[in-house]
């Protein structure tokens, strides 16, 4: 019988530096008492940043939609007692409730059933709709947004990878990414075999990007039989 496993070599030999040695070296020193301050990713919330409060009344609310109608019931009982201690800004805004009925009518049975593989038809329509504002094509027909081409992911990095993952399919296929780099993308690339072609944003001129950074990293990659396919732009 055998005593080990093969498994993916691409998956030992990543590295993804945000959980690697020297925050993991911080945690300890955290769990030995010392005051550690935590800045290796973009966390506020760690650090102590009041979360948005519109958003998480949101979601709570739709996760649990009696609270919609119990709100104002109780904010009734508060307006019929003026010598409450309670005050308006104690409860959820009005505002926050109506559009929590409003997309649980849109979702159909509540949130807590499967959506379609690409999410919310409503949802992916109202990003469509904020591309076509934002980039000025509201009123070109052929040239706005189609929300059956538009992919809702749990967060940027499932993304990220999403597009790797399908960018990617021998180990010649390069991804250019700039140096510095958020991890996720050097350790995916890794994790799904192809190759990273680094280029160098210019450091001494505030990081700023130019036609000739990238066209001497491509060339180069090309030189070394690489087929670059894609390029992140931080």
């Amino acid at each position: 019988m055998a005593t080990t496993i093969c498994v993916n070599r691409n998956i030992l030999e990543m590295e993804y530096a945000v959980r690697g040695p020297i925050p993991q070296q911080a945690a300890k020193l955290k769990q030995a008492g010392k005051n550690i301050i935590f800045c290796n990713i973009g966390n506020p919330q760690a650090l102590g940043q009041p979360p948005l409060s519109y958003h998480r009344q949101v979601i709570s609310l739709i996760e649990e939609p009696a609270k919609i109608e119990r709100e104002r019931e109780l904010k009734a009982i508060f307006e019929e007692s003026p010598a409450s201690k309670l005050r308006y800004e104690n409860f959820i805004a009005e505002e926050i409730l109506t559009l929590s009925e409003k997309i649980l009518a849109q979702t159909g049975k509540g949130v807590g059933a499967y959506t379609e593989s690409k999410g919310y038809f409503f949802v992916r329509k109202a990003i469509a709709d904020f591309i076509d504002r934002r980039d000025g094509f509201a009123s070109h027909s052929n040239l706005r947004a189609n929300p059956e081409q538009i992919f809702l992911t749990d967060g940027a990095s499932d993304g990220a990878k999403r597009v790797l993952d399908l960018v990617i399919a021998k180990k010649t296929d390069g991804v250019m990414i700039p140096i510095p780099q958020y991890p996720l993308y050097s350790a995916s690339i890794k994790m799904f075999g192809g190759a990273q072609v680094n280029y160098y944003p210019d450091e001494e001129n505030d990081w700023a990007l130019n036609r000739t950074i990238l066209e001497d990293a491509y060339t180069q990659a090309t030189a070394e039989g690489v087929n670059v396919k894609a390029i992140v732009v931080i």
